[in-house]
């Protein structure tokens, strides 16, 4: 059974992640895009995800690992039997060509037969554990580096409020440098107005111009990294890190317990630069959970002709465009 949102059932979405709340599911970024949440009768379970025509290709993405009808997750059976069933359904009515999995937000315990797999862990950060001592969580370098902020006076932290433009261009800026694709300004625009109470994005200026952001959703347990920028300086080497301090802060003072930084691939697999970032998260104190992503191809040729034309188009543009960045990581078939 397909549904749009929580209240057609007479769940209260406020004990779930934000990725099944109205707030996140009614999103209007693109009208090729459809959002559902999956109702296992049997299991009372919920998967949120959403599906997106492109091109010939008709892509689905999980939004979110399944959960139990009060919020919490389901045992690792379960889980697998659920993620089947889904699978299974989509395929009968003909909803997707593929599944992807979701943000990395997100892991999964259990991996479904016939897809392609890979490890994925999520960087955690535990918010109540640390009580508010988060200087002392960190390494003695970062310490360093963001006491030392406070003798340059021209330097402003602060949350963006109204005028996030600067913020965004400068985000997008970082990620276009990377070769990577960001979102375009309307769908940014349309995350803050739809997440009015659940949208935390910090900023640094020097002299009026911003040379740093960072931009979280939140609901009433966890806060996830999604986006940031800087601005590279060798003058101000820990404005990244005050950033996520004043983050951390901010996510305690709201009794929120977990912060989500990211995924986790195999270090020695990965490449310097995802090994940089991982790195940089870690040394705030944080933890890693293993778990598991995955691809569901229900249509193999379909799939097979999209991704070598993806693949050409790629090359023709210099920039990776792949559904999924898989690098970094030894893909598996269950």
């Amino acid at each position: 059974m397909l549904i749009k949102s929580l209240k057609e059932i007479d769940l209260d979405e406020l004990k779930f992640p934000i990725f099944f709340q109205e707030k996140w599911l009614g999103l209007k970024n693109n009208p090729n895009m459809e959002i559902f949440l999956y109702i296992d009768i049997v299991n009372t379970s919920i998967i949120p995800f959403n599906i997106k025509k492109i091109k010939f290709l008709v892509k689905g993405e999980y939004l979110y690992k399944p959960l139990k009808y009060d919020g919490s997750e389901l045992e690792t059976k379960t889980e697998k039997l659920v993620l089947e069933k889904f699978h299974q359904f989509v395929a009968e009515n003909n909803i997707a060509d593929v599944l992807l999995p979701p943000p990395h937000f997100s892991t999964f315990r259990s991996i479904p037969s016939g897809c392609k797999y890979y490890e994925l862990g999520n960087i955690i950060y535990n918010i109540q554990i640390k009580k508010g001592f988060f200087l002392e969580g960190m390494k003695a370098n970062y310490r360093n580096e963001i006491r030392k902020l406070e003798n340059f006076t021209n330097l402003k932290f602060f949350v963006e409020v109204n005028d996030f433009e600067k913020a965004y261009d400068l985000m997008k800026k970082t990620h276009d440098l990377q070769n990577k694709s960001f979102t375009d300004f309307n769908e940014f625009k349309s995350i803050k107005e739809n997440l009015k109470g659940k949208f935390l994005l910090n900023v640094c200026e020097l002299d009026g111009k911003t040379i740093g952001a960072v931009l979280f959703i939140y609901d009433n347990q966890k806060a996830y990294y999604l986006y940031s920028g800087n601005e590279k300086t060798k003058e101000y080497p820990g404005i990244n890190k005050k950033l996520l301090l004043l983050a951390f802060q901010y996510f305690h003072n709201l009794s929120l317990t977990y912060v989500i930084l990211g995924g986790f691939r195999n270090p020695l697999y990965a490449s310097k630069k995802i090994n940089d970032i991982q790195n940089f998260k870690l040394r705030f104190g944080s933890d890693i959970e293993k778990g598991y992503h995955f691809i569901k191809i229900i249509k193999p040729i379909k799939y097979f002709i999209f991704t070598i034309l993806l693949k050409l188009k790629s090359k023709i543009q210099g920039r990776n465009l792949d559904l999924i960045n898989l690098e970094g990581l030894e893909i598996f078939k269950s």
